[in-house]
């Protein structure tokens, strides 16, 4: 089709000069982090923000629950659950040696 125009392809070997160039980056400077959020040990938060918390995913999360190495979520209606904040501290403090509180004696 491009010789029925009286085109023809060619290949580029090098960079258009035309374009606008990207703007050089600032040199490092020191990152400003924000404040972790502060909650109370009682609340409750939903499985994303434990996501965010913790690195792991949502089937991680899930695994290790089955397994007795994640705190067990509150159900909190028929289709939700939450986690309380305690627990998820007291897994982040250690968590290869974190072992659930099953409730049985």
């Amino acid at each position: 089709m491009l010789i029925e125009l009286g085109l023809t392809a060619s290949r580029r070997t090098h960079a258009p000069t035309d374009l606008p160039q990207a703007a050089p980056r600032p040199a490092a400077t020191t990152e400003i982090r924000p404040e972790p959020i502060r909650r109370a040990s009682n609340a409750i938060i939903r499985r994303a923000e434990v996501e965010s918390e913790t690195g792991l995913s949502r089937s991680t999360i899930y695994q290790r629950i089955k397994a007795g190495t994640f705190p067990p979520p509150v159900r909190l209606g028929a289709r939700s659950v939450g986690w309380r904040v305690a627990d998820i501290d007291a897994f982040l403090v250690s968590p290869a040696d974190y072992v659930a509180n099953t409730g049985a004696f």
